[in-house]
């Protein structure tokens, strides 16, 4: 088995080189030729649409320029082409192959289970304008269920630079706005499905992460909640579940997560029900071994983590060579490490099993 396993890692990894090649081929072809006419067309839209203002004829340049950059827009980009078949087509094939008791989603998100965690009901998350998650892992670890996914918070904040820009600008065309100000009797010239007026605004990714949720076969009703300290000096951020909630600090019988993370409990005896050293020693061995502090909160019977870190699982790059079978490790490794995860948690132990 393990044999035949290994044949179709290699039959698959050679045809997989094939088609980077012909990607790799085609990417460039793309940027020299469509990439670079849209980006022509989109400056030669804006250009001759301003020159429009003083002279009309240049209007129609403006309209055909952006026609074109506006089509262009839909040619398929290989780099994604490529991407979109090892996502789609070859990484859910080895989820079938070496871990059947796992399914995987390129473009898959639970959305129910992240807002049922209450993980991330603070006031920072409260103000994202956008939530993005990926790469969906469903099914059982030494049969405890499981879902493991990426998840991304964005908001809109000021891009002062650009700011900058644009009020050195104002200054510059001031003479001229007052002029068309003038001309149009007083009318408000101003965009009125803004109101940032000067300000630039972007939307950047301020939250990116692990998101985990398991069974905690272990039946209970309450919250627990354990945090880095870091976080919490750094205003309400994973702060929901945190004093002035109903919560109740405790102490964890373990000196560097002691002093390195806040622990919150709907009721002590709860906490320390819940937190057995064991699972306290399994905490350390997480934060040791993937260098980052996990963020936990057990609630109801059930365990939610998140992990925030850039780590970007599963991901593909048109550039990287495939040699051999060896090429796939890189995702047979974060399979794994999943799977280490709930291994580390010993979540499986049914002397913990629900009633």
């Amino acid at each position: 088995m393990r044999a035949e396993l290994n044949q179709w890692l290699a039959e698959a990894a050679k045809k997989l080189e094939l088609r980077r090649k012909r990607g790799r081929s085609m990417h460039v072809l793309y940027m020299f030729t469509v990439w670079l006419i849209s980006r022509l067309a989109g400056i030669t839209a804006v250009v001759c649409g301003a020159i429009g203002l003083f002279l009309p004829p240049f209007i129609l340049w403006a309209v055909i320029a952006g026609a074109v950059w506006f089509g262009l827009g839909f040619v398929p980009k290989p780099k994604e082409r490529y991407i979109k078949h090892v996502k789609q087509d070859i990484i859910p094939k080895i989820f079938e192959k070496f871990f059947p008791h796992l399914k995987y989603d390129p473009e898959g998100a639970n959305f129910e289970s992240i807002k049922k965690s209450g993980l991330f009901s603070s006031k920072l998350f409260a103000s994202h304008t956008r939530f993005y998650g990926e790469d969906l892992v469903e099914g059982s670890v030494k049969e405890v269920d499981v879902l493991f996914q990426e998840v991304y918070f964005y908001k809109r904040e000021i891009n002062w630079i650009k700011t900058i820009r644009n009020v050195f600008l104002f200054i510059i065309f001031l003479p001229f706005l007052i002029y068309l100000w003038i001309e149009s009797e007083g009318d408000d010239l101003s965009d009125s499905e803004s109101d940032d007026g000067i300000l630039v605004r972007e939307e950047i990714n301020f939250y990116k992460g692990l998101y985990l949720q398991a069974d905690f076969h272990k039946d209970f009703k309450g919250f627990v909640a354990m945090f880095p300290k870091a976080l919490s000096k750094r205003g309400d951020r994973f702060g929901a579940f945190a004093k002035g909630d109903g919560m109740e600090p405790i102490r964890i019988e373990n000196a560097e997560l002691d002093a390195t993370y806040q622990v919150w409990a709907s009721d002590p005896q709860l906490g320390f029900y819940v937190l057995s050293p064991q699972l306290i020693e399994s905490i350390a061995k997480i934060k040791s071994s993937e260098n980052a502090m996990p963020i936990l909160l057990l609630k109801d019977g059930m365990l939610y983590m998140t992990i925030p870190w850039d780590k970007d699982y599963f991901s593909v790059s048109l550039k990287q060579k495939i040699k051999g079978p060896e090429y796939f490790s890189k995702y047979l490794n974060e399979i794994n490490s999943f799977q280490m995860i709930i291994e580390h948690l010993d979540l499986d132990k049914r002397i913990w099993s629900k009633v």
